[in-house]
Formats: C-alpha cells, structure tokens, sequence
C-alpha cells in the first residue's frame, strides 16, 4: 500500500484531497467527482506527480479537435489502410449506385415477366374478365327486354278477355 496524500487544486480554487492508502497495486479506486465527471487515478504515484483539472474559461477552444479530423481526410486509414475516408465513400456510392441499378432492372424484367404469365394464362384460358362482364350487362338488359315484352302480352290478353266477357 502506497501512504501520501494527494491534493488536485482547480484553477477555480476547488482543492479536492485524498490522504492515506489511495492505491492498492495498480487497482484505482474513485477519488472524488469534479462538475459532474468523475476522477479517478489509476497506477503508482512518484514525488512530483502534478495533475491539473482545467477549463478553457469562457468555452471557446481552438479547434484542434477539427483540425486534426481534417488531417485525418488524406490518411489511409480504411480497408486494411489502403484507402482514404473520401476514396472509401466514392467506392461505397459507386457500389450502392450499381446495386440500385441492378435492383431497377430486375424490378422491370420481373413486371415484364409477370404481364407476359398473365397475358399466357388468359390466351389458355380463353376468359377476358372485361368482356365476361360486357356480356354479363348484354344479357342482363335482354332480360330486362323480354321482362317488358312479357308483361306487355299480359296487360293485353287481359285487356281481350276484358271485352269478350
């Protein structure tokens, strides 16, 4: 067990300690949480270990964060290091640009495929749906015709044995 004492100090004079056996080996235990993050210190300490919490004051940093993102462009770093992020996005557009493609030709030979089936099952058949049902409306207004012509010859034999009682 390591013995000492340990003080981080903020630059906004917040002074977090910790005295006595805060390491066991090199298994690090929590020391304290600093706005909202926890600290911990892992591994030996050494006399003169400095560690120092900070802010960049009013939020405004230097972007090096981005620029180091954009170092990062020109760099093989995909496809077992052989290719760039924008090479491994135009190899990765272009293949899903042909994979559409192939979809779009397969999607019309397959509604081709099918007008032709459709169109052979109809021939073997001999039944057009169409003109079944102009058929259908043909005799149903002869029928409608002869109901007409029926009550017709009705109304008139009544009308004779009327005149001949």
């Amino acid at each position: 067990v390591v013995g000492g004492r340990i003080e981080l100090v903020t630059d906004k004079n917040v002074t977090i300690n910790s005295s006595g056996g805060i390491f066991s080996g090199a298994v690090a235990k929590p020391m304290a949480v600093f706005s909202g993050y926890p600290l911990t210190i892992s591994g030996v300490a050494s006399v003169g270990d400095r560690f120092e919490i900070t802010d960049d004051g009013n939020g405004q940093g230097d972007n090096r964060n981005a620029l180091s993102l954009q170092d990062l462009k020109g760099l093989d770093l995909l496809n077992d290091n052989s290719m760039t992020f924008i090479e491994f996005y135009r190899s990765l557009i272009t293949e899903l640009g042909s994979q559409t493609q192939l979809a779009e030709v397969s999607q019309a030979s397959a509604k081709l495929l099918l007008e032709q089936s459709q169109s052979r099952r109809e021939s073997v058949a001999g039944v057009n749906l169409d003109e079944e049902a102009a058929r259908l409306i043909e005799f149903q207004h002869a029928y409608s015709a002869s109901a007409q012509v029926i009550n017709t010859a009705r109304d008139i034999f009544q009308t004779l044995l009327g005149v001949f009682k």
